[in-house]
């Protein structure tokens, strides 16, 4: 049986969460139980075991993901050379800087995959309204991302991007931006960088 091309490692994020419906608010809550991006990518036309492979590595809020757990990573795609694109799923708090140190372990070790094409995706909004309950896709970004990265992981050049509507960055080129008032996010998005390449000691924390 042929091995599908695309790996797909799920690490947590808001994609991966859901909001709780137990407080009628719209309060991201982890769902370590279950993730989504299996039935999501099954919703979207991709099979499992045919298309791609899946990885579950973590259930976290991106905040709680640093070099050790991109370390283990690329450890794993060391070990697993066959897999030549890879998508992510990740929180975008993290996205650019995670998606950063990743690419310089990718390019100072050519084992780990040097000629590999990563996309990172994550949402500003997730999949589901509950555990067991998807979101429509005009009410949450998670499946323009989503469809995007199973899209063009087999036609981006090799590099590391993330997801971001329709669109495709280098991880290199943008930064998370968030508005907050009265300690509620406003808004979020990624935006241009003003220092493509800071003293890694600080990009790579």
């Amino acid at each position: 049986m042929k091995m599908p091309r695309v790996l797909v490692i799920a690490t947590g994020g808001t994609i991966d969460s859901a909001y709780d419906p137990a407080h009628g608010t719209p309060e991201v809550v982890p769902t370590p139980g279950k993730s989504a991006i299996p039935e999501a990518l099954a919703q979207l036309g991709w099979t499992s075991g045919q298309d791609y492979h899946f990885e579950r590595f973590y259930h976290k809020d991106s905040q709680h993901l640093h070099r050790q757990h991109m370390q283990a990573i690329a450890h794993y795609l060391q070990q697993h050379p066959e897999y030549e694109k890879v998508i992510i799923t990740h929180g975008t708090d993290t996205m650019p800087r995670n998606g950063r140190y990743l690419s310089t372990l990718l390019e100072q070790h050519v084992d780990y995959g040097l000629h590999r094409t990563v996309i990172f995706c994550g949402a500003m909004q997730p999949l589901r309204s509950a555990p067991d309950l998807f979101l429509p896709e005009e009410r949450t970004d998670a499946w323009r991302n989503l469809r995007l990265a199973m899209e063009q992981a087999s036609k981006a050049k090799p590099g590391v991007y993330l997801t971001d509507g329709d669109i495709l960055h280098s991880v290199f080129d943008v930064e998370k931006s968030r508005a907050v008032k009265d300690g509620i996010v406003t808004d979020a998005k990624f935006v241009g960088r003003v220092h493509p390449y800071p003293d890694p000691s600080i990009d790579l924390c």
